[in-house]
């Protein structure tokens, strides 16, 4: 591993709370994602992360609801449920970014509609 991988693996190591919880943010987010698909050692940090927050919690109540993740709990595919993990941030972040996308285009079309207007009315008055 080169000088560079090895500081990508550190700094993605040290958001694993903040991507557990959310609080990445879009762009993080997508190189946080990117990286753990691809790197062993991150995707293992990953797992255990999640193992001992679970075997932590006091009340022992689950970060994952879903019928499927349920499921993968029950399994113990601890490996399965995060890789789902990261599926289900990266179809939030693409949800994000669509949405992102469709109100500039929605602003872009108000502009166009606005010029519209105003040229409307400057033929009427020449």
């Amino acid at each position: 591993m080169d000088g560079k991988d090895q500081t990508d693996c550190e700094r993605v190591q040290r958001s694993i709370p903040l991507f557990v919880s959310g609080r990445l943010s879009d762009g993080e987010m997508k190189d946080f994602i990117r990286h753990v698909r691809h790197c062993r050692n991150c995707q293992e940090e990953l797992m255990t992360y999640d193992i001992l927050e679970y075997g932590l919690k006091e009340k022992k109540t689950l970060p994952h609801t879903d019928a499927e993740s349920l499921r993968l709990i029950r399994d113990y595919d601890f490996q399965g449920l995060m890789r789902k993990q990261l599926a289900d941030m990266e179809t939030e972040v693409r949800r994000k970014e669509a949405w992102e996308h469709l109100s500039v285009l929605a602003l872009g079309i108000a502009d166009i509609a606005t010029l519209a207007a105003m040229a409307l009315m400057l033929l009427e008055q020449w």
